[in-house]
């Protein structure tokens, strides 16, 4: 499963240059799939918010930071959903499931206590322009779209903040997934998904589009890249059966924009 939330950081207000280059380095510096560098200190990180430490099994040490641009050196930095406001979460498209789609987000409304996920419903005014995660569900395996079933795109906006602790509004604006419904075997035979396997790898996406990019390396968490646990998730979201992700609870225990190092 290709996962691009590789997220373009917006610098509002910054000159054309200056976006230039924290595209650039959105690009260069947080890529999906790729294991994260050197450029943060997760003793630090641990040292500076003990409160991580009641949150047990959690692998926030495996997310790719933020870049923000930062004088002559790049930031590291925490993006994330502010968690006073609800997140509003639509979707659409010919490989849409509003029953499988509902299956997921109530999975994962149950794995993070710190933000509500609310569903917009197919047929509501306006839902899907304002909602802040947006799906775009494909039907045709061969049709442009994600490499793998499912990716995720988020923006963050990384400019310039002196009334927070970091420097760094490190707040997400939007993001947004795109899902197969089918997709090539290694035989380059459209394959349908099914009910376990796209609801698992939308709940997977849907973690990253809550602000982590990268994967866990281990751990209990809807953010590990095994697609037999990933299944495994999509049945208990089928039998309405929801837990606590660790990982996430720990990025949303983290404030918005919270500075993880500088390159």
């Amino acid at each position: 499963m290709k996962q691009t939330s590789g997220p373009l950081s917006r610098v509002l207000g910054a000159s054309i240059h200056q976006v230039f280059l924290a595209v650039l380095l959105a690009a260069i510096l947080v890529t999906g799939c790729r294991s994260p560098g050197g450029g943060w200190d997760l003793e630090a990180l641990l040292l500076a918010r003990p409160e991580l430490a009641a949150i047990n099994g959690h692998r926030i040490g495996d997310m790719i930071p933020y870049p923000a641009l930062d004088n002559d050196r790049v930031a590291l930095v925490v993006c994330r959903f502010p968690s006073d406001r609800p997140v509003g979460v639509s979707g659409d498209g010919p490989g849409w499931s509003q029953e499988w789609a509902a299956l997921a987000i109530d999975a994962m409304s149950g794995a993070i206590g710190a933000v509500e996920l609310v569903f917009e419903m197919a047929g509501e005014a306006s839902s899907h322009e304002h909602a802040l995660i947006r799906i775009r569900a494909l039907s045709d395996g061969r049709a442009r779209g994600p490499l793998g079933l499912a990716d995720t795109l988020s923006e963050c906006d990384v400019s310039p903040d002196i009334g927070s602790h970091s420097g760094f509004r490190g707040e997400l604006l939007t993001s947004m997934i795109r899902i197969r419904r089918s997709r090539l075997d290694f035989l380059e035979e459209s394959r349908e998904a099914t009910a376990e396997e796209w609801i698992g790898a939308l709940m997977h996406e849907l973690a990253h589009a809550l602000g982590f990019s990268g994967h866990t390396r281990d751990g209990d968490s809807i953010l590990v890249l095994e697609h037999s646990r990933l299944r495994a998730a999509g049945r208990r979201a089928l039998a309405s059966k929801t837990a606590a992700d660790p990982t996430l609870n720990a990025l949303y225990a983290l404030p918005a924009g919270q500075r993880l190092g500088g390159r």
